[in-house]
């Protein structure tokens, strides 16, 4: 999942149904327990209006999440994400962190994304996995969930000299030199591949393992671009998936350090009251302006407040007086996150959900690093 596949949902016609139900397949009785959570958020929803049709079209989702439960397979995560609207489904995932409760379950003119924003602040950024031997490597190219999109293969040059040969004598060096120049074209090879992959999928991190000569020769043929990049992990794996496996934890930690650098930038902007903005007032002025590049939102801090909105992302108010006076005919209303959230989606930002007790979060639980200071 990506962060314009959430855009996407605010651009669907609502009203809209959104779901988050724990899907605990570790516990007995996961399969009964899911069932009974949506029956449970079935009845509230409809309770809060949704109609009939809008629910008959989650009901097949839920009953493909429970049959892996029934079978003994476990689902790919700890939470069923659910988001449809007036079209039928829009989103259906599997999120590996549990819901804030063990049902979630809102109808409104806007879908509820929050936890989709923090599942996509968690992921890994795009990157590469290679394993390299004398005679050529894999290469994995490695998507936001980790998992490997696509494997690649790149053939070296092979013959008999594609080791050294001890065979004594006056032609010792001369086998020696020859193997070692196939190794070197070989790594020439796997570098110019690489170096193609990196201009075009623009990955965060190369991790790479295996033959302990072939990373070395690796290393001295990539461009400066590429080795940059290059992270050795593991030592002398054997197979691409270890490499992959060994590497997962050095690309989750560049998300944690994303995120990390995000809220210091924005205690830095916040101290020296230059390209930050804070509190709900300030924050929806910004947001209406298109301004906001990154939000930061709090969402237990929020919780029970609303906000007004109109046809555009950048109507957004406080009071419905506020879009009246800007020509918008019928201002609707819907709780003040998704209000935020659409806005800076549709203006071009992104957004990060932020833990209440840390130093950096902002007041009221809202703010953002903006594009530009205002006079």
């Amino acid at each position: 999942m990506r962060r314009a596949d959430i855009a996407e949902l605010f651009q669907a016609d609502g009203p809209f149904v959104s779901a988050y139900l724990a899907t605990p397949h570790r516990s007995p009785n996961a399969a009964q327990q899911l069932a009974v959570r949506w029956k449970d958020a079935r009845r509230e929803l409809a309770d809060a209006g949704a109609p009939d049709r809008l629910l008959e079209v989650v009901d097949p989702l839920i009953d493909g999440a429970v049959d892996p439960l029934i079978d003994g397979t476990e689902p790919h995560g700890d939470t069923l994400a659910v988001v449809a609207g007036a079209a039928g489904v829009l989103l259906a995932e599997q999120l590996p962190a549990p819901p804030p409760r063990e049902t979630v379950a809102r109808y409104g003119p806007l879908p509820d994304v929050v936890q989709l924003v923090a599942h996509v602040q968690g992921q890994p950024p795009p990157w590469l996995a290679v394993r390299v031997d004398r005679t050529g490597a894999q290469v994995a190219v490695l998507g936001a969930d980790a998992e490997p999109a696509a494997v690649q293969q790149v053939e070296g040059e092979t013959g008999p000299h594609i080791r050294k040969s001890k065979p004594g004598g006056w032609s010792q060096r001369r086998y020696q030199d020859h193997a070692e120049h196939h190794w070197q074209a070989t790594a020439k090879e796997v570098a110019d591949r690489l170096a193609h992959l990196v201009d075009r999928l623009a990955p965060r991190l190369v991790t790479v393992a295996g033959d302990v000569r072939a990373v070395q020769l690796l290393r001295e043929a990539a461009p400066e671009r590429v080795a940059a990049l290059l992270r050795e992990v593991g030592g002398e794996l054997a197979t691409l998936e270890q490499v992959v496996s060994a590497g997962r934890p050095v690309a989750a930690e560049l998300a944690r350090a994303d995120n990390e650098a995000v809220l210091a930038r924005f205690a830095a902007e916040r101290g020296q009251r230059d390209r930050a903005v804070e509190g709900v007032p300030a924050t929806v002025a910004a947001l209406a302006e298109a301004r906001v590049q990154t939000l930061l939102l709090v969402p237990d801090a929020v919780e029970g407040r609303t906000a007004w909105f109109g046809p555009a992302p950048f109507h957004l108010a406080e009071a419905p007086e506020t879009l009246l006076v800007l020509g918008v005919g019928e201002p609707a209303r819907a709780r003040l996150a998704d209000v935020l959230l659409r806005a800076v989606f549709g203006g071009g930002g992104e957004a990060r959900v932020v833990a209440g007790d840390l130093p950096e979060a902002p007041a009221e639980g809202v703010g953002g690093l903006v594009r530009w200071r205002q006079p």
